[in-house]
């Protein structure tokens, strides 16, 4: 007995490990992509609904949907409605994988397809091309995955020489609604351990062939399963924002909304599909296990059909619902969060976070440069002491967010990321790097202000003017460095950026150029020089730093361009 447990854990984990490999696989070929495709989803329901359902038939798990999804939402890069939809159609794609066992995957030994295509695959391994790699690793997590639940079919009906099983199974038939109940906790809590509904489901046909559980069991099993697929999203969420935790939430709620429906009508949408059933096979699934896998794809297809044609008229509700239950004041103190490697390639997809945490650390970076533009008006100098506290508080905050995004990058396996997840990355570093000069160009903008402060040199008005001028210039390039690094990469236009750098440029030649002549006719104090000159320069280093920043941005997106 011991021995056919530890087989069947063996085989769920071939099974799993397959579609782990599969999932990362498609990620590398597809690059960025795939990110593009899944940033610009959803832009109504049914399109959200359809994307959803094409990206779960393609990575063959709806679990690693809903965990992409829920890094999309901690990213900031869908909104709610968006991303319910997509977990709409990403229950409904989840049972292609049951069609596909039904039609093949039960009723032939897969294995002896399997091994030639390993073999086949391994050459591709040792590729130099990175996308000719993923596809071996691509089709050998296929041929992995069929393996996985081949061996679990035939570890799972091993169990039918075992009395206590049979027992223990059996003794919970035959209880009328009670024993529906114990299938679908059964389901429920077998799914939410193995975080895989479809190795519960290969599991489930199984249990069906070797005459364990009937139809109806069957059924109720399936329905558990569509819950307890749920929990993987939320372990996920747990490391999220409020806003991934909602689409966690609506997720478990969608799915406890299509166990209610289910239940409610079960003897009906048994029926139902008892009649679909025999037009599809001529056979009875009641009666006849071999016909159960076709029953049970079709009642768990029509399951998230209906249930999703409900959903998509009331996602305004679902909204409010899940506002209601995790409020935004319910959401932690900002820090990086690490997704859930178990089903997405970190490699990969975490670049979207990393984009994410580099947009967020941009925006602290011009509050603080809009600090030190309200520092430049003369003041009382009894208050250097509170600006030098409010000044070391948005160091502090900067540098902590810098060393936690510099750690994060530190997770991320360069050596398996895409050709272009590769150039984004170098992409990221440099401008990790800058923001680190602008930080320091920044702390000596502030301690020249406050020095002259504390010499009591004034600039003149016509100085302070031409000095808040190009300071300006310098915020508008700032914002927009801050709208590229929250936009696509490859939209940037360069030539905007350009058009604010020679203005900068000019403005600095213009005044320095004036500045002899103004001491000479005694119009500016000479003593304020040398601060004025080491503000000018200071200025136009941060335009020099913001523009090599976007000319990255702008190589970076046409390498990467699809």
């Amino acid at each position: 007995m011991v021995i056919n447990i530890l087989s069947i854990i063996g085989a769920l984990c071939l099974f799993l490990f397959g579609m782990k490999l599969m999932s990362e696989a498609l990620q590398k070929m597809a690059g960025q992509n795939l990110r593009n495709f899944i940033s610009g989803l959803a832009q109504n329901p049914v399109k959200g609904v359809l994307s959803g359902l094409v990206i779960t038939a393609a990575l063959q798990s709806s679990s690693a949907t809903t965990v992409m999804i829920i890094g999309l939402c901690t990213a900031n890069l869908l909104t709610f409605p968006q991303a319910f939809s997509l977990i709409m159609g990403a229950n409904i794609g989840t049972t292609l994988k049951a069609w596909i066992i039904a039609f093949i995957g039960y009723n032939f030994d897969l294995s002896q397809f399997a091994l030639p295509i390993i073999a086949l695959c391994f050459i591709l391994l040792f590729s130099k091309k990175a996308t000719i790699r993923a596809l071996g690793e691509f089709f050998m997590g296929f041929a992995l995955l069929f393996m996985g639940m081949n061996f679990l079919m035939m570890q799972s009906q091993s169990l039918t020489t075992h009395p206590e099983w049979i027992g223990w199974i059996q003794s919970h038939n035959h209880r009328g609604f009670s024993s529906i109940l114990f299938f679908v906790t059964m389901g429920f809590v077998l799914t939410a351990v193995l975080q895989s509904s479809s190795a519960m489901l290969v599991f489930t046909f199984a249990l069906c062939a070797s005459g364990i559980v009937g139809y109806e069991n069957a059924a109720a099993m399936v329905i558990g399963e569509n819950v307890g697929t749920t929990i993987t999203a939320n372990a996920a969420a747990i490391v999220g924002n409020y806003k991934a935790r909602r689409a966690a939430l609506s997720h478990f709620l969608f799915n406890v909304s299509l166990m209610i429906l289910a239940l409610a009508f079960f003897p009906f949408i048994i029926q139902m599909m008892t009649s679909f059933t025999k037009g599809l096979t001529g056979q009875n699934p009641s009666s006849d296990s071999q016909s159960i896998p076709f029953a049970l794809s079709a009642f768990h297809t029509f399951l998230n059909l209906i249930t999703t044609a409900i959903w998509i008229n009331f996602i305004p509700q679902m909204s409010a619902i899940v506002n209601t239950i995790i409020p935004v004041k319910y959401s932690t103190p900002y820090q990086i969060r690490y997704f859930n490697p178990f089903f997405i390639s970190t490699s990969e997809f975490n670049l979207l976070h990393l984009k994410h945490e580099i947009a967020v650390l941009s925006s602290e970076v011009i509050e603080l440069f809009r600090f030190v533009i309200s520092s430049v008006v003369p003041g009382d100098t009894s208050n250097l002491i509170q600006q030098n506290e409010d000044a070391e508080r948005l160091y502090q905050k900067i540098q902590f967010h810098h060393t936690e995004i510099l750690n994060y990058i530190q997770t991320i396996s360069f050596d398996e990321m895409s050709a272009d997840g590769q150039v984004r990355y170098r992409t990221m570093l440099l401008t990790l790097e800058n923001f680190q000069v602008i930080v320091k160009v920044n702390q000596k903008l502030l301690q020249t202000i406050q020095e002259k402060s504390k010499e009591k040199i004034w600039f003149s008005p016509k100085q302070h003017r031409d000095l808040m001028g190009l300071l300006d210039e310098v915020d508008s390039a700032f914002q927009l460095l801050v709208n590229n690094l929250n936009g696509e990469y490859h939209k940037v236009n360069i030539a905007e950026s350009q058009l604010i750098e020679e203005k900068i440029n000019k403005m600095r030649d213009k005044i320095k150029e004036k500045l002899p002549r103004k001491i000479e006719q005694g119009k500016i104090n000479p003593l304020s020089v040398d601060y004025y000159k080491s503000l000018v320069d200071a200025a136009e280093n941060l335009g020099d730093l913001m523009m090599e920043i976007n000319r990255k941005l702008a190589e970076c997106g046409k390498k990467t361009m699809p």
